[in-house]
Parts: C-alpha cells; sequence; structure tokens
C-alpha cells in the first residue's frame, strides 16, 4: 500500500528532504519500503556523538545529575561542560525535552520532535537544535534550511498543546548550537510574514508528493548518488 495513503503517515522533515534530494529514493524509501543502514565507521561514529550528545543534553534539562553517558568520555564530558556553560539552567524556565509534535490540518498532515523547547519566564520560546557536524554552519543557509522552515512553523501552529493561546512572533525562535563550535551558536528569529511563507511553501511541498507520479519518476544525479544507499538497484 502507498504510505502516502496511510492515515497513520505524517511527513517529517527527513521524508521532504528526500524527496527534495531525489524522488526515486524517496519511492524506495516511503512507497516500496525499501531500507538498510550504512555501517561504515564514519556513519557509526557520527550516529553515536548524536546519540550521546542528546541523550546528555536530555538528562541535563531535566535535572538528572549522574555521570551515566559521559563517565569515562573525555570529549562528552567536554560537551557537557560546554554546555552547561552556554545553558545553564534557569528555575523559572519550563523545558520540554525530546518532544514530538504531529497535526492534521489543512492538508499538512507533519510531524517533528524536538531536542528541547525553552518556554523562558520572560514570555519568550526557543527551539534548540543540538549539532555534531565537524564544519560550522552558516546562518543563511541554516535560516533557509527545510528543518527551520518545519520546526517553528509546526511549534508555532500548535502552541495550543502547552496552554498558549497568546503570542507574540517576535518572541519565537530557533537556536542551532554545534557542539563542536559552543562558542557561536545560530539563533533564528522568527515573523509573521515567515510564518506564512513556511506555511505555504510546506502545503504545496506535501501536495506535489501526494499527486507524484512515482511510478514512472527518474533518478536525480546528483553528487551523493554513490553514496545512496539504493545506488546497486538504481539503474536509471
Amino acid at each position: 500500500m502507498d504510505i502516502r495513503q496511510k492515515k497513520k503517515f505524517f511527513y517529517s522533515q527527513n521524508s521532504l528532504k528526500t524527496f527534495l534530494e531525489c524522488p526515486k529514493k524517496f519511492k524506495y524509501r516511503y512507497i516500496e519500503g525499501i531500507s538498510w543502514s550504512r555501517s561504515d565507521d564514519l556513519v557509526k561514529e557520527a550516529i553515536e556523538d548524536g546519540e550521546t550528545l542528546h541523550s546528555v543534553a536530555e538528562r541535563y534539562f531535566l535535572g538528572i545529575e549522574d555521570d551515566f553517558y559521559y563517565k569515562n568520555r573525555d570529549k562528552t564530558m567536554i560537551w557537557m561542560e560546554n554546555l552547561k556553560k552556554a545553558f545553564p539552567l534557569k528555575t523559572e524556565d519550563i523545558y520540554r525535552c525530546e518532544y514530538e509534535i504531529r497535526q492534521r490540518k489543512e492538508g499538512i498532515n507533519m510531524m517533528a520532535r524536538y531536542d528541547l523547547i525553552n518556554f523562558k519566564f520572560t514570555g519568550e520560546i526557543e527551539i534548540f537544535d543540538w549539532k555534531t557536524n565537524k564544519t560550522e554552519f552558516d546562518k543563511k543557509v541554516v535560516e533557509d534550511s527545510l528543518q527551520t522552515k518545519i520546526y517553528l512553523f509546526l511549534l508555532t501552529e500548535n502552541l495550543n498543546l502547552f496552554n498558549i493561546n497568546y503570542f507574540k512572533f517576535k518572541n519565537i525562535s530557533m537556536t542551532y548550537w554545534q557542539v563542536k563550535f559552543p562558542h557561536s551558536p545560530i539563533k533564528i528569529e522568527y515573523s509573521s510574514q515567515s510564518h506564512n511563507d513556511n506555511k505555504a511553501y510546506i502545503k504545496n511541498l506535501i501536495e506535489t508528493i501526494d499527486s507524484y507520479d512515482f511510478e514512472n519518476c527518474k533518478k536525480v544525479p546528483i553528487k551523493s548518488c554513490n553514496f545512496c544507499e539504493f545506488s546497486s538497484i538504481c539503474k536509471d
């Protein structure tokens, strides 16, 4: 069964990004349900770093004082100290870690999992996303990224989940924090115009995928083709 027709299916950042990269890759992964993971050491290391950072950050913001995840690991102990210095806990703030939001409305069936949503006592609402990339982000690129559009849009559309019925767009933002560049967080401000633009963009992208003819789609030759998990079966 075409996954697009399943009632429980929600588009995510990854699925939309996959379609934008290559519709045929989307077909293999989401229409035909074919998937496997790469096993090379670099990928394994990146996955392990990401999981470790998210785990220690979650425990920190939940106030769990232990060294379970970073005991005897010099690298992650340094990461944790940098995290504490960059974001000291405030008892007046409310933290929602690894929080998932799903919605079905106005043709936008979407979900996203947030590393951290910080509801500040001052009224500001800030999304945080933890990154372990080895190269420093460019603010303009991050600001225009699909993740930024989705995360800011989806949270703003669903603030009622947190009993927030009134807000100011200028009080909502998203910050990317790269653990390997702890002194250079990238903060993206939001606005009503950005929200309307994001809504139109996301809705149009989902409508495009919903009506796309995957039976006759061709792969889009890109630099990452040789590294794609489907390269051995993708012939046209």
